[in-house]
């Protein structure tokens, strides 16, 4: 398998520009640079409980590439902040932790590498990016699941910062936190190991 999908070199970002509302793709390095610039009005794909969760992705991130690269003031082009966000994952120089789709022992874009292989069938699989970072609270009243029919690699990576970087813990007492490419076999092995 090869690295596809990758936020550092292919436009999969959709935003709205702020002067004529004309809709863009962009990636991550093009966006930081548009949102340095504030071109960007809105993200039109991000639903409303993944607002806050990519407001602050995106602002923890660039000021993580901002001062491992010791700058003061963000980048003005494309190429520096590449630079400044692969820095961030030296482990993977080729850009993997910036993929969304990765061979299964490689880390992906905010995916934990699965050493083993594919982890198979499991009774939560699901297809449907907003099926996987529903709102626990919703149970598909408030917030229907599995309304986008055909998800696009940008509604993923709203659904794995959303799920990443602002999911509740559902493991409860004596449950277990989990990972997107985790599931409860492999969770048992690894701590039991």
């Amino acid at each position: 398998m090869t690295l596809l999908y990758s936020l550092l070199d292919e436009p999969l970002i959709g935003a709205r520009l702020a002067a004529d509302g004309s809709r863009i793709h962009l990636s991550l390095p093009a966006l930081f640079v548009a949102l340095a610039d504030d071109q960007i009005r809105d993200f039109p794909a991000l639903r409303p409980h993944q607002r806050h969760p990519w407001h602050a992705f995106l602002v923890q991130l660039a000021a993580m590439a901002l001062h491992q690269a010791g700058q003061t003031v963000p980048f003005t082009d494309e190429a520096a902040w590449k630079a400044a966000l692969l820095a961030l994952t030296a482990d993977d120089p080729d850009g993997a932790a910036w993929c969304l789709v990765t061979p299964y022992e490689r880390v992906a874009f905010l995916q934990a590498p699965e050493p083993t292989g594919p982890i198979g069938e499991r009774k939560d699989d699901t297809f449907a990016a907003d099926r996987l970072d529903i709102l626990e609270t919703a149970k598909n009243h408030d917030l229907k699941r599995e309304r986008i029919a055909h998800p696009t690699p940008e509604d993923w990576i709203f659904t794995l910062v959303s799920l990443q970087t602002a999911a509740p813990y559902g493991g409860g007492a004596g449950g277990y936190a989990s990972v997107v490419r985790m599931n409860a076999s492999h969770y048992t092995q690894l701590h039991n190991s």
